[in-house]
């Protein structure tokens, strides 16, 4: 273990204070517009309604651990912006402890600090604090369970093997693709020493039954032990903007060039299809500062690290990147930066590690520098993420001035479904004078492609307090643009 310079005190109101007010700096929260997050809002809807879970109508409800919260909290305290927050608050936070609590038992309490402060920076991250996803539990869970292995190696501990297998299960619930996870840490178990590894194996009795247990309640309940994971390989057939119009969705994605090569490109970087999702996520700002900044501290500091740490920080890049591969080649998954959370948090404890290496053998300063730039620019970047508050703020004022003359069209009210008072608007084409409306650009440049009738901006705001992601409007319909 290495010898650490900052105590467990100072460690804890460090992270207590990052957990607080990173996701204070832009509360984005639920977006909606027909994102995930309106399948779990309606679900969790579902749930506090029912008193409990409701039959699953997609595989997005079958996610109980991103539904479970969200419901609970709207249940008791009633529906706002702020209960629907507390569920995905309470499992980023969890991310964020796990992550510092693992780079200590990795390496020390240093580096688990650092690699939790970078991971709670990036802002594929932080922009889902209080956001409804999926994103979240999959990767508190999956950092529980290699917390939980790493005890049990460390102690021997059938227990805490047992209760790894239990949170990766719980993973695999929260989303599917952790069946990856599963894969690759069966792999990372065959690096370890013989003599010591076979106590780990008490992890895959949890693994099952952890999943047993859900497959006994689907029997039970529905009839199907196996409802869920039949809405989740038929998750293709729901229409898709990520995919072409037209694209044929009836074959499986599994290991198909088809889906890898038609998702489209979120730096609409095109090359070739087998390097383009790479290409993309190095280019993304949400994630790709984080990979490149990686790259140049392990450059700077391959010369101070020990060959213990050489090895280590190798494998958990090397593991995560082979699970990162296996999403994208073999689950075909639309390669969102959102994906690869555990590939963010694999490189934010290597750059760690490797930084602070680099401080305490020979004094090089300039790899821990490029930390501290990456987090100010990943901040930065967060703060300029697109946000609802504002416009749901100014929505409110709308339908007040004008209470009996506001129609409002599908999309905009699945972005403002958390303003009570839209609920109550007809919907577009109900006669009203005035419509809100949602574009992705301007509510100038919508009034002027109108194409089935004449409107005029009344209002506008961005959808963002800060500019970007397009803008909500209040247009007068039948009238010219001016």
């Amino acid at each position: 273990m290495f010898e650490s310079v900052i105590t467990r005190r100072t460690s804890a109101l460090l992270l207590l204070a990052a957990i607080v007010v990173i996701p204070l700096l832009n509360p984005i929260g639920f977006v909606g517009g027909g994102g995930d997050d309106n399948h779990y809002l309606d679900a969790a809807r579902c749930w506090a309604a029912a008193g409990g879970a409701c039959f699953p109508q997609s595989h997005w409800w079958t996610r109980w651990p991103t539904v479970a919260p969200i419901a609970s909290s709207i249940g008791w305290f009633g529906e706002s912006r702020a209960t629907v927050a507390v569920g995905p608050f309470l499992w980023w936070a969890g991310s964020v402890l796990l992550m510092a609590q693992l780079g200590r038992l990795w390496f020390d309490r240093t580096i688990g600090l650092i690699g939790a402060l970078l991971l709670a920076s990036l802002p594929i991250m932080a922009s889902a604090a209080l956001q409804p996803t999926a994103d979240m539990p999959e990767l508190a869970m999956q950092l529980a369970a290699l917390t939980a292995a790493t005890l049990a190696y460390q102690r021997q501990s059938r227990w805490w093997a047992l209760a790894g297998g239990v949170a990766a299960g719980i993973a695999i619930q929260a989303r599917d693709t952790s069946v990856m996870f599963c894969f690759v840490a069966a792999l990372a178990w065959l690096t370890l020493p013989r003599d010591r590894r076979a106590i780990l194996l008490w992890a895959v009795p949890g693994l099952i039954g952890a999943l047993a247990v859900e497959m006994l309640t689907y029997w039970l309940v529905t009839g199907d032990p196996l409802l869920r994971y039949r809405l989740a390989l038929g998750h293709v057939n729901v229409p898709s903007a990520e995919l072409p119009p037209g694209f044929d969705t009836r074959r499986s994605p599994l290991f198909n060039p088809d889906y890898i090569a038609a998702w489209k490109r979120e730096q609409d970087i095109h090359v070739h299809w087998t390097i383009d999702p790479w290409l993309n996520l190095v280019a993304s700002p949400r994630l790709g500062r984080l990979l490149l900044a990686t790259a140049i501290v392990l450059l700077l500091a391959r010369s101070a690290l020990t060959k213990p740490t050489r090895r280590g920080i190798g494998l958990i890049l090397a593991f995560a990147l082979l699970m990162s591969a296996l999403l994208i080649y073999g689950l075909a998954i639309d390669p969102k930066p959102r994906m690869f959370l555990l590939l963010g948090a694999a490189c934010s404890i290597a750059a760690a590690a490797a930084a602070v290496w680099a401080w305490r053998r020979s004094r090089q300063w300039i790899p821990a520098a490029v930390l501290a730039v990456l987090a100010i620019i990943q901040l930065r970047i967060l703060l300029e993420m697109p946000s609802r508050i504002v416009a749901e703020a100014r929505a409110r004022e709308w339908i007040a001035a004008h209470p009996h003359d506001i129609e409002i069209d599908a999309a905009t009210l699945s972005a403002l479904t958390l303003v009570a008072e839209t609920h109550a608007l007809p919907p577009e084409h109900s006669g009203k004078p005035l419509r809100m409306m949602t574009t992705q650009a301007t509510c100038t440049e919508l009034a002027r492609g109108a194409q089935t009738v004449h409107a005029a901006v009344v209002d506008a705001v961005p959808a963002s307090p800060r500019g970007g992601g397009g803008e909500i409007c209040l247009m007068r319909i039948g009238e010219k643009a001016g």
